[in-house]
């Protein structure tokens, strides 16, 4: 998979459409949350993400599309399965989910890349249409050409002030040779401080030290 980055120029009108779906779906997600650990205190048990999804059906009201409400459950249940592995695995600082606080929330998530979908790219390719509630066509400069399968589509809000599309995409794995007819011989490398890196054949290579 790779990500695509680009910078969007929206109007006023579709610049306060986005920033009001960001703020509602961080309150969607903290109540999700809050669900979530109810649920647990409750029966013992976490629900699923479409536990959630089911829950939380019809509630993205004017602001956040249906799919992107299903991509914060989506979201919530990873956060929460990286935690319990890490639980598992005994790693001490692991944390729970927690609530998001406004800067720390940033991406409006949509989830069906395609023609009247969620979110597609114009034939002109200097638009990219989404839901109405969203702004519907947003402006978009494609400095570079998209490469794969387009997936999903994060609408980011940097710091600049400006908001840019994340268009994740399905790459086949750029190889020399296919893996099923390599011959070279497995190699470990171990990479240290004194020198760069030494392998397993007893080669070295020396640290730069830029």
């Amino acid at each position: 998979m790779r990500t695509f980055e680009y910078r969007l120029f929206v109007n006023k009108e579709q610049s306060r459409l986005l920033m009001a779906c960001l703020a509602e779906s961080r309150k969607l997600y903290n109540e999700m949350l809050s669900a979530l650990k109810a649920h647990y205190e409750q029966n013992g048990t976490f629900p699923s993400k479409y536990d959630l999804t089911a829950q939380f059906k019809g509630r993205g009201g004017e602001h956040v599309p249906a799919t992107t409400v299903q991509m914060l459950a989506d979201r919530l249940i990873k956060a929460l399965k990286r935690y319990l592995a890490a639980k598992e695995l005994g790693i001490p600082d692991a944390g729970f989910p927690r609530f998001k606080k406004p800067n720390r929330w940033h991406s409006i998530q949509l989830r069906q890349y395609g023609t009247s979908r969620d979110v597609w790219l114009d034939a002109d390719n200097k638009h990219v249409h989404v839901p109405a509630k969203l702004g519907r066509s947003l402006k978009i400069k494609l400095h570079r050409p998209i490469e794969g399968t387009p997936k999903t589509v994060h609408l980011i809000h940097r710091a600049d002030g400006h908001w840019y599309a994340l268009i994740v995409c399905e790459t086949e794995p750029k190889t020399e040779h296919e893996p099923t007819t390599c011959e070279h011989p497995a190699i470990g490398i171990d990479m240290g401080l004194l020198s760069f890196l030494t392998d397993s054949a007893g080669h070295t290579v020396e640290n730069p030290r830029f």
